[in-house]
């Protein structure tokens, strides 16, 4: 509230509680019901207002300042990209030091489309574009994403995200990304180096360049534009020695995950001046084994289905239509082979009978010889060269610069198999703590301003998860009894939406008697789980039963009507 109201001055006519106090109790709405729409905030402020007043100490709250006319307002604010950004700051300046920044340095980027059915308009926030999971009949907006690593409990923390058309490509968005996040940074008063670990569309020369000369560290694969298969493949079949990494599986034995090896790469890059600038990286080729025998058997599978559909062609059928010379039937294998990408993997020959046959003369034609040829397929695999393709399968190239002292080969695995954590907040953003879809709001600042709450309730869910995660930790405990169905199963690593599930069961009742001036106060006593919650936060159970007596002090004040 104190950071929001210290950057957005409202105009002459704004009435009511400030925009940080209309923020903050949104914010509790949001955490609690899991909804975005704002239609519903009044009706839940008027039924929990006197309960809101002495929580916050707030007199001046009022219930028509969270009508959705209000909420826009608030929205049409939060969406001025200047003062958003100055707010970010400040919530990651006192967000920050909870997670210990000196200790943890790496920062995931990735973007993910967000789809809606909204008008699409040429200039509008809504765009056609591209994405392998969606309707691509449906317009989007896309969100990049930035968040930061703990080492507790692999929770990422949003540090700072973009919202964008959803036409606008990946590569462009990283340099913006990144120079948000330094000025969070900025704000924080600590300089230190960071990484920035994204896929490979961050691996253009001008995103490593830019991480490289603002004096950070970067890791991402390299597409095969970035590095060709001719390179890849010369570079592993020159390599006799291989770097291997093991994990422990459940009966304790050591399991390979994956073997590679390493080299340094010069790495030039010519500014728009002409000025071209050099730096080292290195290229980390490791090979994931599951990674290769999932390709493997995805080869099996298609050398398979692509032997079917080469027999296919010469399956006689009503209406469809069978090659009728050599060259057509050579021409339509090439391009069937071409496209599933088995080309010298496996081998075509075709048998051509000729036939003829006489035909009388008739109806005045004259008799003819009619010729034609059928053919045959014999179809036999390049083992050789399939074996060969299998022993290259599950490669992939990392480009980093940041030292083997601080980061070896083994740790360079294990650090880009993290980079699911980002996509798990996505997965809050769009589906579990406040569901973003449906976004049901049309005017494009104020969809990106929701966003921006959305973003803030998640900065919160980050720093309750990451409180309690490194509580457990150092008691060397787990929290139990948050499972429905399953009081026994316990986690070290406790959810924000578990956490909040819990305080759904409890209920505050008053209860008016004529003769006393005051009302009664009863409130459910917290159980043990509960308990457990706000010890590990880092609060005293006080702050829960200390509200009888602000809800007395409360209504001390009110007048209570006999209705």
């Amino acid at each position: 509230q104190e950071s929001i109201d210290s950057v957005i001055k409202v105009h002459g006519n704004w009435v009511g509680s400030s925009v940080g106090k209309v923020f903050s109790i949104w914010c509790c709405y949001l955490l609690s019901e899991a909804d975005h729409r704002l239609s519903g905030v009044e009706s839940w402020v008027q039924i929990h207002r006197s309960l809101l007043i002495a929580m916050s100490g707030w007199e001046e709250l009022r219930v028509k300042d969270f009508t959705d006319d209000n909420l826009e307002r608030v929205l049409d604010y939060i969406s001025d990209e200047e003062q958003w950004s100055q707010i970010n700051r400040e919530l990651g300046q006192s967000s920050l030091e909870i997670y210990e920044v000196d200790k943890q340095r790496t920062i995931r980027l990735d973007a993910a489309p967000q789809q809606g059915h909204h008008q699409i308009k040429s200039t509008g926030l809504f765009q056609y574009g591209y994405s392998k999971h969606h309707n691509p009949n449906l317009g989007m907006v896309k969100v990049m994403l930035a968040v930061m690593d703990n080492e507790v409990n692999g929770f990422g923390y949003p540090l700072a995200h973009l919202t964008v058309s959803g036409e606008q490509a990946d590569d462009g968005l990283y340099i913006p990304i990144i120079k948000e996040c330094e000025l969070v940074w900025e704000a924080c008063k600590r300089k230190s180096r960071k990484l920035y670990i994204g896929d490979s569309k961050m691996g253009s020369m001008e995103n490593r360049h830019h991480i490289w000369e603002s004096k950070n560290d970067y890791m991402m694969p390299l597409s095969k534009r970035q590095l060709s298969d001719k390179e890849r493949i010369s570079r592993v079949k020159e390599q006799t020695d291989f770097k291997k990494v093991y994990k422990k599986d459940k009966s304790g034995q050591q399991q390979l995950v994956a073997k590679g090896f390493e080299y340094k790469e010069t790495i030039s890059y010519e500014q728009a001046d002409g000025q071209v600038e050099k730096w080292e990286e290195r290229r980390v080729y490791v090979q994931s084994v599951s990674y290769a025998k999932s390709e493997q058997k995805a080869l099996d599978r298609k050398i398979e289905s692509t032997t079917e559909k080469l027999h296919y062609l010469l399956v006689r059928k009503q209406g469809k239509p069978i090659p009728a010379t050599r060259k057509a039937l050579q021409m339509t294998i090439d391009e069937i082979l071409e496209q599933s990408g088995l080309v010298g993997l496996l081998e075509v020959k075709i048998k051509e009978k000729r036939h003829q046959k006489k035909v009388n003369a008739y109806a005045g034609n004259p008799a003819r010889i009619k010729k034609w040829s059928t053919f045959q397929l014999h179809i036999q695999p390049n083992e050789e060269a399939i074996s060969a393709k299998k022993k290259l399968a599950g490669w992939q190239v990392y480009a980093t610069t940041i030292s083997q002292r601080k980061l070896s080969f083994e740790k360079v695995v294990w650090k880009y198999r993290q980079q699911n954590r980002i996509e798990s907040r996505f997965n809050d953003l769009r589906n579990k703590v406040i569901p973003l879809l449906p976004i049901f709001l049309k005017k494009d600042n104020r969809v990106e301003a929701l966003i921006s709450v959305l973003m803030v309730c998640l900065k919160i869910c980050s720093v309750i998860e990451f409180k309690i995660a490194k509580r457990l930790k150092e008691e060397q405990k787990e929290l139990a009894n948050i499972y429905a169905g399953n009081p026994k199963q316990s986690t070290a690593r406790p959810t924000a939406r578990k956490i909040l599930e819990q305080f759904k069961r409890i209920a505050i009742t008053l209860i008016y008697e004529p003769e006393e001036q005051l009302p009664r106060v009863m409130m459910t006593d917290l159980n043990q789980s509960i308990l457990e919650i706000i010890r590990l936060i880092g609060f005293k159970s006080d702050i829960y039963t200390d509200l009888s007596e602000k809800i007395e002090i409360h209504f001390s004040t009110e007048k209570i009507s006999e209705n």
